[in-house]
Formats: C-alpha cells, structure tokens, sequence
C-alpha cells in the first residue's frame, strides 16, 4: 500500500504584512499620544479606561477639559463635530488623518462600564445611555 500526498499551494492573496504594519504604526501613535501628550499634561490626574485599535477613553481630573484642550491639546484634535459655537470648534483638521475626534461632540461622560474590547456602555451628563457591541 502506498499513500501519496498531494502537495496543496497556498495563495497569499491577503495583504497581512501590510495590515500587521498598519496595526503597528497605529499602537505606536496611540502609545505616543498617551505618555508624551496626556501623561504629560495630566500625570496622575488622569487614568485610562479603556482602548481599541483607534480609540482611548480616560478619566481626567480638571477644572475644564475644554479650557485645556483650547489652551494645549486642539493641535491633535479634529474639534469639526463640535457645534459651531462651541468655543472648541475649528474645521483646522477636519477629516485629516492622525487627528483625534470627539465621537461624543462635547458631550461629557458620566459613566462608563467595559466588559471586553468593543463591548461598552456609558451614560453622559445629559443622562444619554448609550451600549456598543461592535463584534
């Protein structure tokens, strides 16, 4: 008895190299941001919550978020869903890449619960609830 095997060809037609770099570069701007922008602004008045591929949530000790993000942080933040009289507002970066953006438009959290990546739910000054399962 004999037993051939056929030798299968695989076909990479998946750019996973280039999606592996892509994550890569993305965790390195995420971490960047994190300790030589926020750590530093706030140092331990600021605690990280939570975080995915392309978005952090923190817990900030302030008198005014918006007073700090005018003064110092709007050069990373694209403020173009902010209302217009917003005095955050500014159309500067709007829809550039390597900008953060304020899914919330303004609006401050309140409560904030994860029980695993991209499974959350929060509630906002104005008592908005809000779940996310993004599988």
């Amino acid at each position: 008895m004999a037993i051939h095997q056929h030798k299968e060809n695989i076909k990479f037609d998946k750019a996973i190299y280039v999606g592996s770099a892509i994550l890569d570069v993305s965790k390195t701007f995420m971490y960047d941001f994190h300790y030589n922008v926020m750590k530093k602004k706030y140092g331990r008045k600021i605690s990280f919550l939570y975080s995915v591929t392309d978005s952090l949530i923190y817990t900030i000790q302030t008198k005014n978020f918006f007073d700090n993000l005018k003064n110092d942080l709007l050069p990373y933040f694209d403020t173009s869903n902010y209302p217009k009289d917003h005095y955050c507002f500014s159309e500067i970066h709007k829809s550039q890449p390597g900008f953060f953006k304020d899914e919330l438009k303004s609006i401050i959290l309140k409560e904030f619960v994860s029980l695993s990546p991209k499974l959350y739910a929060y509630k906002t000054i104005d008592d908005t609830v809000e779940k996310r399962a993004n599988v």
